[in-house]
């Protein structure tokens, strides 16, 4: 079900749900028992511009970090050990099955997206940790990192001039991330390293970023659950909410994947029909490449 412009006069439905119609570009995403679940458009961005240029500054100048303290990697691998990154496979693979691989940040989301994901198709694979910046690295720093390791194994495709896109074992890559600053980075971070070493994938558009959302808004009265994506799309929905005069307003924030129950999880992130996804191209890497590595064309 769609709105389809009109008056912005809000009115109940017999089941309890909030309807309405407005001018704000909402697009009408469905969930299976979720009734409204409004997400609009501008708030759903993968990369939105002015979150990623803030961060970008930031991230330049914590970048300097180890260059002063040249002993702090070695502290950080002796208090936080690191296990083995473990991959939860699906049980189709191949063209033509329609398998994904799901990348997350943490073992945490792993145990979380793994439990809730359909395992015929669905495979997921923890990061455990930011991805290394792979942009002027050497084949031989990609295949010894932890993480790039894995995901080429899990792919089963090779790297830059061997790579066959005929041979993946998965068709599509799919970017689950934290709605945060870190998770957008993470974002960026796997872009570039597809840019540099597995191009074909976003030739052929098989790699998507899902964006998963970020509070949880009821109101006393109201069946219905709104989801926001964001800071700001928050605020508008509440602006709306509180315009329409809607009392006993509750705000859960989600702390991340893992705070998700299984059935959101399952609903807004994973299921294809349901979850908001974005197909990411050649275009989309560069200009992380141009708000991140502002000194690294790309080519």
């Amino acid at each position: 079900m769609r709105s389809s412009g009109g008056s912005n006069t809000a009115k109940r439905s017999e089941s309890g749900s909030i309807q309405g119609h407005d001018r704000t570009g909402w697009k009408l995403i469905p969930h299976p028992g979720l009734r409204v679940a409004k997400v609009a458009k501008n708030f759903v961005q993968p990369f939105p511009p002015k979150l990623l240029a803030s961060f970008a500054t930031k991230q330049r100048i914590f970048n300097e970090i180890p260059h002063a303290h040249p002993n702090l990697s070695r502290v950080e691998n002796t208090m936080f050990p690191r296990q083995p990154i473990k991959l939860h496979d699906s049980q189709q693979h191949g063209f033509g099955s329609g398998a994904e691989l799901i990348l997350v940040e943490g073992d945490s989301a792993s145990r979380s997206v793994a439990r809730a994901r359909d395992s015929s198709f669905q495979a997921v694979l923890p990061m455990q940790g930011k991805p290394m910046n792979s942009l002027r690295s050497n084949r031989r720093t990609i295949e010894r990192n932890e993480l790039y390791a894995a995901l080429i194994d899990a792919m089963g495709s090779g790297i830059e001039d061997y790579f066959h896109l005929d041979s993946i074992r998965y068709e599509r890559v799919v970017l689950l991330f934290d709605p945060d600053a870190d998770g957008i980075h993470c974002g960026a971070l796997m872009m570039m390293f597809f840019y540099r070493w597995m191009r074909p994938l976003l030739e052929f558009g098989r790699v998507s970023v899902v964006r998963a959302p970020m509070f949880e808004i009821s109101a006393r009265r109201y069946k219905d659950t709104l989801l926001a994506y964001g800071e700001e799309h928050y605020r508008v929905i509440r602006e709306q909410l509180d315009a329409k005069g809607i009392e006993g307003i509750k705000i859960n924030r989600f702390r991340g994947l893992a705070s998700l129950n299984e059935d959101t999880l399952r609903k807004t992130c994973l299921h294809p029909n349901t979850r908001a996804v974005s197909e990411m191209g050649l275009h989309d890497a560069e200009e992380a490449i141009r708000i991140f590595c502002p000194n690294m064309s790309a080519s």
